[in-house]
């Protein structure tokens, strides 16, 4: 016995240097655990409570392998376990080691130090599994500790005897019953299988059902077949030639829709590349220098304005001249790159879509150029509609109704008496003429809502 002594002397006096060690040390840091009534805390995302401290050895040794190692980690190191740890403990436990031992292992590791978890029971289990790896004097202490189990372990193996026979018999039982269902079917499936047999006997047997009479049905009924196969063809045929000719129909359409876009485009640009006489161009500066002072002398500074049909822009350099910032819409393209190429805020649109678009009460005054309007008794509906919409209260609308060169005739008469009477007509206050030369400007104040009357009865 005496190398085993030198060996007891040898883990004494380690034992005694690490503790040594352990008291020159600062202590690590640890919380403190719970209440004992407290031992239950909430889970994290992990499944992990990290605020319990507390555990009993009979909490953690109730899995098996796998699910008692990971359990392990999770309780004890608060964290899932790696792939590298969990292979080991997995290993410790195939060679024979207890739960015990590797619970004490983690709990006693570094890292289950700096945790500091607390679990009741575990310490003696663990020094004596400790003490069983000690050679030969271990062996005889693991030999008297599963001589001082056995009546335990024995107590466990009857219990596992009478909880074993005790499923036995019911397993026993529900097999018999089983059997006797069986047995039950089985009479079933036979008295089935004879009605069966009788109704196969009646109906084959029946002298209204020979094989003679349904040959002739069944001729019957292919021909009919072909009938209806002959009739689908020629639906189908007519359904693929009324698509083709609904094809042809759309193709044609769109042919001349663009035909008339192109035929549109170029009347603009032959309209847009009239020159103008001086004594026209100055005598319409002159007019829209008056007409713009009207405009100015009604607006507040800052007003909101909008004109409609701006041309080439001619009429909003006037009011830029009077300080009157507005911006226009223009139906003919080119007209409106002429008018964009001297930096005047016109954009190529429809004029009356764009007044439509305008929010509620958003326009102090609308100006608008009776040439530019296109559209007859609509394009009035649509313009007296949008207006009463749009213009604050109170809003002015300016009709410019002049002589445009460089621009299509419009279907609106350009007269200056027609407009004011369409104007009183639609609800408009103090609709005002006023004549310069070779055009004329209607005048109207909007204070209430616009009358929405057809002006094809004006």
């Amino acid at each position: 016995m005496e190398p085993s002594d030198d060996y007891l002397q040898r883990v004494k006096a380690e034992i005694l240097a690490e503790a040594a060690a352990a008291q020159e040390r600062a202590p690590l840091p640890r919380r403190d655990p719970p209440p004992r009534g407290n031992t239950t805390s909430a889970l994290d995302a992990c499944g992990i409570e990290r605020n319990r401290l507390d555990y009993h050895i009979a909490e953690l040794t109730g899995e098996q392998y796998v699910a008692f190692v990971e359990q392990a980690y999770r309780a004890i190191l608060k964290r899932p376990g790696d792939e590298a740890g969990r292979n080991n403990q997995i290993n410790h436990l195939a060679r024979g080691a207890s739960k015990a031992e590797i619970l004490g292992n983690m709990r006693w590791s570094a890292e289950g130090r700096q945790v500091g978890v607390r679990i009741r029971g575990l310490l003696p289990r663990y020094l004596l599994a400790k003490l069983t790896r000690i050679p030969v004097v271990g062996h005889v202490i693991d030999w008297f500790a599963t001589l001082a189990g056995l009546p335990v372990l024995l107590r466990h193996q009857r219990s596992a005897d009478a909880v074993a026979a005790a499923r036995f018999g019911e397993l026993t039982a529900a097999m018999r019953a089983i059997g006797q269902r069986l047995d039950q079917l089985d009479v079933e499936l036979a008295t089935a299988g004879n009605a069966v047999a009788q109704l196969e006997q009646r109906v084959f047997g029946s002298a209204q059902l020979q094989q003679q009479p349904m040959d002739a049905r069944l001729g019957v009924v292919e021909t009919r077949l072909a009938d209806h196969i002959r009739s689908v063809d020629e639906l189908r045929h007519f359904f693929y030639a009324g698509n083709h000719w609904l094809t042809t129909v759309q193709r044609n359409f769109a042919d001349l829709e663009r035909i008339s876009d192109e035929q549109r485009r170029r009347i603009e640009l032959l309209v847009a590349g009239v020159n103008e006489s001086p004594e026209a161009i100055s005598a319409r500066s002159d007019r829209h220098a008056r007409w713009s002072a009207e405009l100015g002398a009604r607006l507040n500074p800052g007003a909101r304005v909008l004109d409609l049909g701006s041309g080439d822009g001619s009429w909003l350099a006037a009011l830029a001249a009077r300080g009157i910032e507005a911006s226009g819409i223009e139906s003919s393209t080119p007209l409106a790159q002429a008018a964009a190429a001297r930096s005047l805020a016109v954009a190529a649109g429809d004029p009356l879509a764009a007044l439509e678009r305008c929010s509620d009460g958003s326009l102090d005054a609308i100006t608008l150029s009776a040439a530019g309007l296109c559209g007859g008794a609509t394009a009035l509906l649509r313009l007296f509609d949008a207006t009463a919409r749009a213009l604050a209260r109170p809003g002015w609308l300016f009709v410019r109704i002049e002589a445009e060169p460089r621009r299509p005739d419009s279907d609106i008469a350009a007269d200056g008496a027609r407009w004011q009477a369409l104007l009183a007509a639609a609800g408009l206050d103090e609709v005002s003429l006023i004549e310069s030369g070779e055009g004329s400007l209607v005048i109207a104040r909007c204070m209430a809502a616009v009358a929405r009357t057809s002006p094809s009865s004006q």
